[in-house]
């Protein structure tokens, strides 16, 4: 009745296969198992724990044109490894089609004195808001990028349960 399955490597080839029995997957989404993240359009679903699609970065950004004026400068709170991989290649290109620029502000190593330094810095440029990246060194620390974000009205956003329990706007829950 249903295919459970694991990861693109396993997931493209059975979507492939069939068309008519749903499938449900984990792991990382490939944009050829959907049409778009709104609408996958295909029999195939499930959880997705990372993509570097670009659709995955553009809802967020949307959000953020709805309060920020155009060609609004977001900061990007992360480290280099993710800035300079593919899930930052998708991020830019998120903010670059909802017309705002995303310019990076290295946090490492990540602490909370490290976190307080780079919001200091956010403020002294002067961004119009937030997002914070996926990286998994601040999982631990999204309390303190959402409670900092609030007490300076920033726009912001980030991944995971703590972020709309600390404020921001989450890209997934």
């Amino acid at each position: 009745d249903v295919i459970v399955s694991r990861g693109r490597t396993i997931t493209l080839p059975l979507a492939e296969a069939t068309k008519d029995i749903p499938i449900v997957m984990s792991g990382t989404i490939s944009p050829h198992l959907f049409e778009s993240f709104a609408r996958p359009g295909k029999n195939v679903t499930g959880i997705q724990f990372s993509s570097d699609n670009q659709q995955l970065y553009s809802k967020p950004f949307e959000f953020f044109r709805e309060v920020v004026k155009a060609n609004g400068r977001i900061a990007w709170l992360g480290t280099r490894t993710i800035w300079d991989g593919p899930n930052g290649d998708a991020q830019r290109a998120g903010a670059k089609q909802a017309k705002l620029f995303l310019e990076p502000i290295f946090v490492g190593p990540v602490n909370d004195a490290a976190i307080k330094r780079a919001f200091m810095e956010i403020a002294a440029w002067r961004f119009d808001g937030i997002c914070a990246s996926q990286a998994t060194e601040l999982d631990l620390r999204r309390a303190t990028i959402g409670a900092l974000a609030m007490t300076r009205r920033w726009p912001s956003w980030g991944r995971g349960r703590a972020c709309p329990d600390a404020g921001p706007l989450s890209l997934s829950a």
